[in-house]
């Protein structure tokens, strides 16, 4: 079972990493510093703040979204190779941040005292609860990134990625 979870979580990274490159066209690894980011950010909050997991989620998904339009802002010049060699650099800043800030992120070692998730009056503790967990959450992101696949702005972003003066000339 636990193979299974972690094929599932690589499933929603490499749903995401091949979401991203449609969009943009070429290789995004700030990706993966999201993840990391928006991971340690759910987890931190939850451990300090003391509230629910999803609550810790929720407030971690809308910094995620302001750090996403940080790194947006760096990055829209780039073009091609040089976008992706940027995205790159801004993983590894935060893949070494996430392993050299002992005292924040525990390190290699990670965080620990980490609560169970419990959701509504459902704990899941056991392997069980997690695979469910997982086939839930990765159904619920196939489905929404299959709906805004075929949303106009979806294809508005998409026409950006290729050619973003087109786009501008036609008042996008």
């Amino acid at each position: 079972i636990h193979i299974i979870i972690s094929s599932c979580i690589f499933a929603l990274m490499a749903s995401g990493f091949r979401f991203f490159v449609k969009l943009k066209g070429t290789i995004d690894f700030s990706y993966l510093g999201l993840i990391i980011f928006g991971t340690y950010a759910t987890v931190l909050l939850h451990l300090h703040l003391g509230r629910g997991m999803f609550l810790s989620m929720c407030v971690a998904f809308v910094l995620s979204l302001f750090f996403t339009v940080f790194i947006l802002f760096l990055s829209a010049r780039l073009q091609d190779i040089y976008f992706a060699a940027g995205t790159l650099a801004f993983y590894l800043l935060i893949n070494q941040l996430s392993y050299n800030l002992d005292n924040v992120t525990g390190g290699s070692l990670g965080l620990s005292g980490i609560d169970r998730v419990v959701f509504a009056t459902w704990s899941i503790g056991s392997l069980e609860g997690y695979f469910l967990l997982m086939i839930v959450v990765v159904l619920c992101v196939m489905v929404l990134l299959f709906v805004f696949a075929r949303s106009y702005l979806y294809t508005m972003l998409q026409a950006w990625g290729e050619n973003i003066l087109i786009v501008r000339s036609l008042g996008i």
